[in-house]
C-alpha cells in the first residue's frame, strides 16, 4: 500500500485520488520505464551522432573522390547536390561520370566543393557552380540537354541533342559536348548542316505517305509543307516509308534521309497484294496462250482486248505484272492499280488493276494496246492517273526553289542584276517564268507556270531577301488553274 502525501492516510496502488482528503495521487515512474526511455535518447543520440559524422565534410569528400575514381554514377547522385540543394537526376549523374573520363579525377574534382547543408547536423554534400547551354544561333536549330528538364546543370559531358526544324521530324541528331560553365557553347561542327527538300514525289499518292522512324512518324506532307529544313550532315538516321493504301499498309526498305528526299521510293504492294497480282498474272499468261483460265478475274472489257491479242503470232513468255502507280477516280480517290505487263524484251501493254474493298481483292478491268519501249508508258494509262492539289504542287515547288536557293552562292541579294529566270529555270521540270516584277529593292513578284501534260497550273511567287542577303521565296500562290 501507498500513503497520500497529504493525510498520511494508506491508498491503493489503482487509485487516483485520496479517499479520504480528495488529494490527487501522481505515480512514480518505474524503474523499467525510465530505462526505456533512457535507452531510446541514447539511441537517437547515436544515430545522429552516426549520421553526421557519415556526411561530415572529410567523409563526404572521401566518398566524393572514391565515387569519381570508380565511376560509380549512382554513389555520385547520392553525394551530389545543386546550390539550391536539390536532388541531381540520373542522367546528370552519368554525365558526371563521363567527365572523370574526359578530363581526368583531379580536373573533375575541381569544379566541386563541400558544402555545409544542415546547421544543427553539420551534414555536407558536394556542390558545383551551375552549368547551362548557350541558345543557338542557327534559327532552324535548338538544343536540348538529353534526360535533364531543368536548363541549369552540374558540371559534366553531356549527350546534347539538337533539334532540328521542323519539330513533327520523327528524330534528333545528339553529339556528345562538354558543360562545365553558365552558357556553354556549343561545337557547331557537331550539328552541320545542309538544306533538305524532297524531290521526284508522286504528289498524287503524297497525302498516302509517312516517314517512319522506330515508332515515331511524320506525314510526307507536313515535311513538304515545312521544307526545305537542315539536317545535319553527320545525321545517319534510317527511315521507312509507309504508305497507306486501301488494300493495306506497305513500307518501304530502309532509308537514309537523302535517299528519302531524292529518290522517294514508295512501295504499292505488300506481300498479300503481291500475291494476288501474281495470281492475276497467272491467269492473263494462260488467257494470252489460248489456254483455260479463270474468266472471273476479268471484265467484259477486259476480255474483248485480250480475244484481239490471242489472234496475234506474239509469244507470251512472262506471267510477272509490275505495279507502276495508283489509279483514281474522277474525285481522285484511289480506286486500284496501274501495272505493265512485258511480253518480250521490247514491246509492253498496261493493265488496270481495280481494287474491290468489300472482297478485297483485284480484278483485271482494263487491258491496253501493245507499245513500244521507246514510248512513254503514261500516254498509253487506262483510267485516271492522280491529280496533284494545287495548294501541294505549290508548297512542293516553294520547297525545292528555297532548297536550290540556299545551297547557291550566286543568289546573294548584293549580286549584280539578279535573274529570276535562272533562279527558277532547270531547278523543276516543265517551269516557265511568266512575269518578273521587281517590287522594292528587297522583294520580288515572279508569276510560274508549271506543265503537267496538257495540264497547265500558275502560280505567283514572292522572293524577298533575308537578314543574311540570300534571297528565299516566302510566299507561293497557286492560281486558278488553266489548260491548253
Amino acid at each position: 500500500m501507498d500513503l497520500c502525501p497529504n493525510c498520511l492516510h494508506e491508498v491503493s496502488k489503482k487509485d487516483r485520488i485520496c479517499p479520504v482528503c480528495k488529494q490527487k495521487l501522481v505515480k512514480k515512474r518505474s524503474k523499467k520505464f525510465m530505462i526505456s526511455f533512457l535507452s531510446i535518447v541514447i539511441l537517437i543520440g547515436g544515430v545522429a551522432i552516426f549520421y553526421k559524422n557519415a556526411h561530415s565534410k572529410d567523409r563526404i569528400m572521401n566518398k566524393f573522390e572514391s565515387a569519381l575514381a570508380n565511376h560509380d554514377a549512382s554513389a555520385l547522385e547520392k553525394l551530389v547536390v545543386h546550390t539550391d540543394s536539390s536532388k541531381i537526376t540520373k542522367s546528370e549523374a552519368a554525365a558526371l561520370s563521363r567527365l572523370v573520363t574526359a578530363v581526368g579525377e583531379v580536373k573533375t574534382a575541381a569544379y566541386f566543393k563541400a558544402v555545409e547543408q544542415n546547421d544543427l547536423m553539420h551534414t555536407y554534400k558536394m556542390v558545383a557552380p551551375e552549368a547551362s547551354i548557350e541558345k543557338s544561333v542557327n534559327p532552324d536549330l535548338t538544343y536540348e540537354i538529353k534526360g535533364v528538364s531543368s536548363k541549369n546543370v552540374i558540371p559534366g559531358l553531356y549527350e546534347i541533342e539538337g533539334v532540328f526544324l521542323p519539330k513533327d521530324f520523327p528524330t534528333t541528331s545528339i553529339a556528345k559536348q562538354l558543360v562545365v560553365e553558365q552558357d556553354t557553347q556549343i561545337d557547331e561542327d557537331l550539328f552541320n548542316s545542309s538544306p533538305i527538300s524532297f524531290r521526284n514525289i508522286d504528289l498524287g499518292l503524297i497525302s498516302n505517305v509517312a516517314l517512319q522512324h522506330g515508332k515515331n512518324s511524320v506525314p510526307i506532307l507536313t515535311l513538304i509543307e515545312k521544307s526545305p529544313f537542315s539536317i545535319p550532315n553527320r545525321y545517319k538516321a534510317e527511315f521507312r516509308l509507309v504508305a497507306d493504301l486501301p488494300w493495306g499498309k506497305t513500307t518501304s526498305k530502309k532509308l537514309f534521309i537523302d535517299e528519302v528526299s531524292s529518290s522517294f521510293s514508295v512501295n504499292l504492294v505488300n506481300e498479300e497484294t503481291e500475291s494476288k497480282m501474281n495470281k492475276l498474272g497467272e491467269q492473263l499468261h494462260l488467257a494470252l496462250m489460248k489456254k483455260n483460265f479463270d474468266t472471273t478475274v476479268f471484265s467484259s472489257n477486259a476480255l474483248k482486248n485480250i480475244k484481239k491479242m490471242k489472234k496475234t503470232e506474239i509469244e507470251y513468255s512472262s506471267s510477272f505484272l509490275s505495279p507502276a502507280t495508283v489509279a483514281v477516280d474522277d474525285e481522285n480517290h484511289i480506286t486500284g492499280l496501274i501495272a505493265w505487263y512485258n511480253h518480250n524484251s521490247a514491246d509492253y501493254f498496261n493493265l488496270y488493276l481495280k481494287y474491290d474493298p468489300a472482297t478485297n481483292d483485284f480484278t483485271i478491268e482494263k487491258v491496253g494496246d501493245i507499245y513500244n519501249s521507246d514510248e512513254n508508258w503514261m500516254d498509253h494509262v487506262l483510267p485516271n492517273l492522280p491529280k496533284q492539289p494545287e495548294n501541294l504542287v505549290a508548297a512542293f515547288l516553294k520547297a525545292n526553289f528555297n532548297t536550290f536557293l540556299d545551297n547557291s552562292e550566286f543568289v546573294k541579294k548584293n549580286v549584280v542584276r539578279l535573274n529570276a529566270t535562272t533562279l527558277i529555270m532547270g531547278q523543276v521540270p516543265n517551269i516557265e517564268v511568266e512575269k518578273f516584277n521587281r517590287i522594292e529593292d528587297d522583294l520580288i513578284d515572279v508569276s510560274i507556270i508549271q506543265y503537267f501534260g496538257e495540264r497547265k497550273l500558275h502560280f505567283d511567287a514572292i522572293f524577298s531577301a533575308n537578314k543574311d542577303q540570300y534571297w528565299r521565296i516566302t510566299k507561293m500562290t497557286a492560281l486558278t488553274e488553266k489548260n491548253n
